[in-house]
């Protein structure tokens, strides 16, 4: 199965060299990510909105640890940086969520794009 190395949020290379090259593992993983993670921003907000720190820095740090795993480096990037202010006791993270909602949307659509191509 031919992907493309990259997409808009993925670095699919990457993530398939964690997981020796299996592409439908891969698949299954981004599937996966899609079903349980897709209300996490949404749900991080709300956290910090009501100012639940310690929920918000679990699923921060859970985030982060998934889009590590599927290859997904801004969101990564970006849930490192927000689980990072939150164990400093930082808790100014509107632009930290607002790339998080932007990268989370791009990514979401590239895990789209990507399911299509490997049903072609």
């Amino acid at each position: 199965m031919d992907l493309p190395d990259t997409l808009p949020g993925l670095d699919v290379k990457q993530a398939l060299s964690h997981i020796n090259n299996k592409y439908e593992l891969y698949l299954k993983l981004l599937g996966l990510f899609k079903k349980n993670h897709s209300q996490d921003v949404l749900s991080l907000s709300n956290l910090i909105e009501q100012q639940d720190w310690d929920q918000a820095q679990i699923v921060a740090h859970t985030l982060k640890g998934v889009a590590g795993n599927i290859g997904a480096t801004d969101i990564f990037i970006t849930c490192q940086s927000i689980d990072r202010k939150l164990k400093d006791k930082e808790h100014d993270l509107l632009v930290e969520v607002q790339h998080l909602r932007e990268n989370f949307s791009k990514t979401l659509e590239s895990i789209d794009e990507l399911m299509e191509l490997a049903q072609s």
